[in-house]
């Protein structure tokens, strides 16, 4: 790591976060601020600093207060920093994907797309203003792609600050660099000509997939299946008994199983090199619009195939603003295939490790589990299956949304398209994972051979298949008697067969057969793997065009920064979400790791059976704390560096505490007792719920209050202001402007209530859940009770009915209303979008900014588009991660690791979705004008008062003259007034419709949003 990313080591401020496990108690929102058009940056709630309530009084005399870092205005991001766990702890195993599916990597592919289409407008003869370039001036461009780097796309970075559109800084960029050339100089222009920003993005994903996909995936996967096919022919002839449903079944070969997840996945994995990768560059709606008016007599659906297919990307015809995406699915479509496989096979795998029939290779140093010196645990297979688990959530989301946009376009899919590499890392992680788990696997061939020794039964199949070959009456019914529920020997089996009327021939063969031998073809299907995977191969994928990537000095070494990450969170976003860092990163997890090691040990020292840690003094209690609130990322790199030999995070944690203690005087004599009795779930378990917590009452719950006071100000501001109600997207009975956003201001309320409800739960029961260790140590001592005290004192609930882990179900409780949460949001920005569209909105602009790179009268918006994409991403996740936590085989797998480490990912794009939401509403201006034009327009709304007094009043048939009056008829005020004077009702009543109109018709509802505070209070209220 260059130093330049490391955060500085007194850079830390501390916070205190109270006992109470609840997350969060609040006070009501206070009276809000009236202002046009609503700033966020106003917006505060009372009490912000979120003081918890304490639940139950207070266990110990140990610090109760478990304190977490956050990071300065000024903090540059690293691998220890980073809220994607592959631009943190995976960053060095998946880095080579960065070039391509990073910022840098889309800024690097929209700088050749635009040049590119600058070179081919000069090879138009009929574009007489751009005359072919000279060889000097085609190179010129050609240096531009081929010594682009990190310092040219920061250049762009900049640029964008001033124009907050990314396409159009290019475009700038590309101006600057050329304004110097003589040639080029002339032409300017021409860059980005007819194009709408979505022609080079589009052309620029395509490349940066199929350039991934091929350089980095496909090897990798070839690798993959190579080493199963292997694996095959090594092992052809090692029989092995089968199980179909977890039973017996007749007997095959190791070789053979093998051989048939590598033709699997080989089949899928053609089926990613098929798909055809495509582009299209048709203008703003995909219909050459502004070509054909500039250059009326240019074939341009002819021209941009040309472009397209030049790139070595297939060319989509028929389009509108944008690709449509449905490439992309088919690709993660097949990527999910090819992971699914694999998932098999990581589980088939982890099973006959269980079984015994693999052992796995040891390395010196290395630690399997950090209570059970004996156990060697298959944590690569468990990595890969957490890690396929996550890819394939991250692949179905995308599936899901792209191939989906509003009218001509919407600008959801940007932020979604950005974690492309996320789903592909997370891809590559776990086939790595896998190869370096099938690297340290041996056959134990001794304990295949006696499960087939014990499993005699197996050979009821082929003796019954050659008694009904045979005629001999009753087969199956004869060999079911035998050996169903019975012990079945080699002796028992031959005593049958010779008692069978048989001819000699097939008596000899079945008396000759064992479980060793009754292995069918398999031996053969084995070796022939290499035949039957290379029949499955057709031509790849291959570009047209190889494109380079080329880094200057700066970037070469592939260090994470916000340009090369392949999370958006932790690159164009991370200024947005760093707050987050301090707790959901491998720093955060580190370091919360060593509070609950330290706070572990403090904890014993108080128990008075245990004698050899008892009487801890002042300065061994100061010693311990200052390490706690000392610590630094260069201390999480000394455990990293520590890891690296161990192999197992958290005994690296021990050994760092252990290395720091030796030489106080009074730890050093106690240092076994770090992480004493636990196991390292033990010591995770609390520190990712102390994380969560953190994250939650620190970060996400201040912004969520803005957000919902943000509603309640629009509610009460607009409460007046009369709107037309849209069901079924129609006309219908008007609202207030208010009132619709007072719904969404208490909806949110109500789901805030259930975040800052659950419970985080934590244990620390040992390695299987029962204190097994604890109490052979130190029989006297009441565990569970100690235990729960101690959990308890770190402001958690404990849990007692666990095995090796935490199950985790409060996490999916918290997950679930963040997904609710998000859900309701959702239908918030799409409204809002709806209400810009038709107009009912206006968004104030900001000097420099650009609205679209085509259109200069546009206005996008953008924030709730954004918002609306990044909520979908944080849901795929919630969604992944609620389905896969509470699910563990056995006592634990280890499955749920790299997926906990994701957790910030999801609370990520949801921090970033409240931000783009409240950026967004910043922005709105209400467009009274507009409004009140549609209500002026629909006096049909009044049919429903009319024909609710007509009931009242016994008028005959109301609804059926109002239908005859107004359905699929142009109503008047002036018609609906001659029909109301012609009705038979008392003055008063027919007095009230016609001082009716569609502005006034607002029921209740300017009462309602005026007062949302309270109903908003009495949701959140009780928590005081």
């Amino acid at each position: 790591m260059s130093s330049n990313h490391t955060t500085p080591i007194n850079s830390f401020r501390f916070m205190d976060l109270a006992v109470s496990s609840r997350l969060l108690t609040f006070s009501p929102l206070p009276p809000p601020k009236t202002h046009k058009p609503i700033d966020p940056s106003t917006l505060n709630l009372h009490n912000a600093s979120f003081p918890l309530s304490r639940r139950g009084p207070s266990l110990t005399s140990a610090s109760a207060a478990v304190k977490v870092a956050a990071f300065p205005a000024e903090t540059e991001h690293s691998d220890l920093t980073a809220l994607s766990p592959l631009d943190g702890r995976y960053w060095g195993k998946v880095n080579e994907l960065a070039p391509y599916l990073s910022e840098y990597g889309l800024i690097y592919y929209r700088v050749l797309v635009e040049i590119k289409w600058l070179l081919k407008l000069s090879q138009i003869p009929e574009v007489v203003e751009v005359p072919s370039f000279s060889e000097e001036a085609q190179a010129y461009l050609q240096g531009i792609i081929d010594g682009f780097g990190i310092n040219d796309a920061r250049e762009i970075k900049r640029i964008e600050m001033t124009t907050n559109h990314d396409v159009k800084a290019v475009e700038y960029f590309l101006k600057q660099r050329s304004s110097s050339h003589p040639e080029i100089a002339k032409v300017l222009e021409f860059y980005h000509f007819a194009c709408t920003s979505e022609d080079i993005n589009n052309i620029a994903h395509a490349l940066m997939l199929k350039e991934s996909v091929n350089n980095v995936l496909l090897p990798v996967m070839d690798d993959l299946i190579r080493a199963i096919c292997d694996m095959a022919k090594e092992h052809a002839a090692v029989p092995m008994l089968s199980r179909t449903h977890g039973q017996m079944a007749s007997p095959t070969t190791l070789g053979k199983e093998m051989a048939v997840l590598a033709v699997r996945l080989s089949t899928q994995r053609q089926e990613v090199s098929q798909v055809a990768i495509m582009g299209k560059l048709a203008g703003a709606v995909g219909n050459y619009n502004a070509h054909m008016v500039a250059y009326p007599n240019i074939d341009w659906p002819l021209v941009s195939e040309e472009f397209v297919t030049s790139l070595g990307v297939s060319f989509n015809p028929y389009v509108t603003q944008i690709e449509t995406h449905d490439y992309m699915a088919k690709l993660f479509h097949a990527f999910t295939r090819f992971n699914n496989i694999l998932i098999d096979f990581d589980c088939d795998i982890w099973r006959y490790i269980s079984l015994g029939y693999f052992k796995q290779t040891t390395k010196a140093g290395e630690i399997g589990s950090s209570t059970m010196p004996h156990k060697v645990n298959p944590i690569d297979f468990e990595n890969s299956e957490g890690n396929l688990g996550m890819a394939s959530g991250v692949f179905s989301f995308l599936c899901d949304k792209l191939s989906k946009s509003r009218l001509q376009r919407d600008l959801t899919d940007s932020t979604v398209l950005r974690n492309m590499g996320v789903g592909l890392g997370h891809s590559l992680l776990a086939y790595r994972s896998t190869l370096r788990g099938i690297s340290k696997l041996q056959v134990n061939e001794a304990r295949i051979s006696e499960d087939l020794n014990q499993s005699w039964e197996v050979l009821a199949e082929p003796i019954q298949t050659v008694m009904r070959r045979y005629d001999v009456p009753e087969p199956y019914e004869k060999l079911k008697v035998l050996t169903r529920g019975r012990t079945v020997t080699a002796e028992s089996i031959k005593e049958f067969i010779k008692g069978l009327e048989l001819p000699e021939e097939p008596k000899n063969i079945l008396s000759n057969l064992t479980p060793h031998s009754y292995v069918g073809s398999a031996v053969i299907l084995a070796k022939m793997v290499d035949m039957a995977v290379g029949s499955t191969k057709r031509d790849t994928n291959i570009p047209a065009e190889k494109v380079k990537i080329v880094a200057n000095s700066s970037s070469c070494d592939l260090q994470l920064s916000s340009l090369l990450a392949l999370s958006p969170l932790d690159g164009r976003y991370w200024g947005k979400v760093k707050e987050l860092a301090p707790y959901m990163s491998e720093y955060g997890l580190i370091y919360f790791r060593v509070v609950v090691e330290i706070k572990w040990l403090l904890w014993l020292s108080q128990i008075p059976e245990v004698i050899e840690v008892t009487g801890l003094g002042e300065t061994a209690h100061s010693f311990l704390q200052e390490i706690i609130d000392g610590f630094s990322t260069d201390d999480a790199l000394e455990i990293k560096e520590i890891e690296k030999v161990t192999n197992h995070d958290v005994k690296a944690v021990e050994y760092f505490l252990k290395q720091r203690c030796k030489y106080h005087p009074e730890i050093a004599k106690v240092l076994e007792f770090f992480h004493f009795a636990c196991t390292s779930e033990d010591i995770n378990n609390l520190a990712h719920a102390l994380m969560l917590k953190g994250a939650m009452n620190s970060v996400m719950f201040p912004v969520i209050g803005k957000l919902v006071q943000a509603l309640c100000t629009m509610a009460k501001e607009y409460s007046h202001i009369p709107m037309l109600s849209r069901t079924h997207g129609q006309p219908a009975s008007p609202t207030t402007l208010g009132k619709e956003m007072a719904i969404f201001a208490v909806r949110l309320s109500r789901e805030w209530k259930e975040m800052s409800g659950v419970d985080i739960l934590g244990k620390l029961a040992g390695a299987v859940g029962n204190y097994n260790a604890h109490e052979v140590a130190y029989p006297d001592v009441n565990w569970p009770q100690v235990n729960k005290e101690f959990v308890r004192s770190l402001g958690l609930s404990y849990n007692s009915y666990v095995t090796q882990i935490e199950p985790l179900d409060y996490m999916v409780e918290l997950f679930h209303a963040i997904f609710r949460f998000n859900n309701i949001l959702t239908d918030f920005d799409r409204d809002i979008w709806d209400y810009i569209s038709l107009g009912y909105f206006k968004q104030t602009t900001k000097a420099g900014e650009i609205g679209s790179s085509t259109m200069p009268h546009k206005v996008n918006p953008i924030d709730f588009e954004n918002s609306e994409g990044n909520l979908g991403v944080a849901n795929g996740n919630f969604l992944q991660q609620s389905m896969k936590l509470p699910v563990s085989r056995w006592q634990r797998d280890l499955t749920d690791s790299t997926v906990l480490r994701n957790m910030g990912l999801g609370l990520g794009h949801s921090l970033l979705a409240y931000k783009s939401t409240l950026q967004g509403i910043s922005k709105l201006q209400v467009n009274e004008a507009c409004i009140f034009e549609d209500l002026d327009q629909c006096w049909e709304v009044l049919a429903e008062p009319i024909q609710t007094v007509m009931r009242r009043y016994g008028v005959p048939e109301p609804y059926e003259k109002l239908k005859e009056l107004t359905r699929g008829k142009a109503v008047t005020k002036e018609s609906i007034r001659e029909f109301t004077k012609g009705l038979e009702l008392p003055d008063e009543g027919k007095s009230i419709l016609l001082n009716l109109t569609p502005h006034s018709y607002v029921g209740a509802a300017i009462e309602l949003a005026r007062t949302v505070d309270i109903a908003v209070n009495s949701e959140i209220g009780d928590l005081l």
